[in-house]
Parts: C-alpha cells; structure tokens; sequence
C-alpha cells in the first residue's frame, strides 16, 4: 500500500514517508504563532478544532531561505503535527497539503511522514471561460475554493469573446445585458 504522501497534488518538492500515524480528533489542539493566527484560526474551522497555547498541531513562521514566500516544511509524527514557513502564505499552502492528507471519510488518520515544498514555477495557474459557459458567483466561488487546494496562486477569468461579455461597465449597461444573453452553443445566457 503506498502512503499519501506521495499523492499530493502537485508533488511536492521532497516527500519521505514514514512509519506510523497522527489521529486528529476532536480533542487535537492547534498551536499557532502569533503571526500565523490567522492560518491556525482556518485550520481550526476547516477540522473544527480549537486553537490554544499548547497543542499538538503547530503552526510556525521561522526564516529559512529554501522556502521562499510559498513553501513550506510539514512534519507528522505520531505525536503531533509540526508546519513552518517564513510566510503567512506558505503556512497556507502547507494547510492545504495537510487536507490532503486527511481521509475524506472515516478517521482522520494522518500518516507521518515529512513534506518540504515550494513553487518550482512562478505561477501555478488555472483559467475559467465565464464568458462563453456562464457561472453563477457561487460557482465561481465554489471553483476558487476548490483550486486553492491544489496551490493554485493564479487565477485567469475569460471574461470577454465573442460568444458574451460578462464584465459590467456600468457607463454601458447593455452591454453586458445583449452581449451575455447567449453562450456557446446558442443556449440561453443566464
């Protein structure tokens, strides 16, 4: 059976699974330094978890050049979860590799291991065409909350072409009203 961590999405820069697991439960506690507040408090919403002074998930910010703004290093062991980055973001993208590494379903059983990451590529991006398939804004909302998962740090909206215009200027109102009435195929613009 192969580990998790070799799954995640993109493959991370240095990956090495190891025996044994961490269960987060609902007693799991997350550490967060005063700066990565913020991570820690949607870590905690996102497994539903508290935050507090002492925990066995702990949340960083430490310099270490390697890193860049991006990247992160995620350590798990049977005793607990360690994640450090030098910013905000990369404790971000580390929370993000962690929810991958939890099972949907059943026990939130984590393997140990340690993950080191950082964006080989400037942009890791993804492109959404609203203007020839229309998206309601939750749609849109819903596909940015999906890709952040994956790291994605550029989003590309399709806005205009031929088949409708989605971007409302408010000195031309009809443009937008007459240009999306239609989207490909000839169906109905909503």
């Amino acid at each position: 059976m192969s580990s998790r961590m070799i799954c995640v999405v993109p493959a991370p820069v240095h990956v090495r699974p190891l025996p044994g697991t961490f269960l987060i439960t609902a007693d799991t506690r997350i550490r967060a330094d005063r700066e990565a507040g913020s991570v820690g408090d949607y870590l905690a919403g996102t497994f539903q978890l508290a935050t507090a002074a002492d925990g066995e998930i702990s949340l960083s910010l430490h310099d270490d050049p390697r890193l860049g703004d991006e990247g992160y290093q995620l350590s798990v062991a049977s005793t607990g979860i360690t994640l450090a980055a030098n910013t905000g973001t990369g404790l971000f993208r580390g929370v993000q590799t962690l929810r991958q590494l939890v099972p949907v379903d059943g026990p939130r059983v984590v393997e140990c291991g340690e993950v080191v990451d950082y964006p080989r590529f400037a942009h890791r991006g993804v492109m959404l065409d609203v203007a020839r398939h229309f998206f309601t804004v939750e749609e849109v909302r819903r596909f940015i909350d999906q890709v952040v998962q994956y790291k994605i740090n550029v989003l590309h909206l399709h806005l205009t072409d031929d088949q409708g215009w989605r971007l409302e200027i408010t000195g031309w109102p009809r443009l937008a009203e007459v240009g999306g009435a239609t989207q490909v195929g000839g169906e109905i613009g909503r």
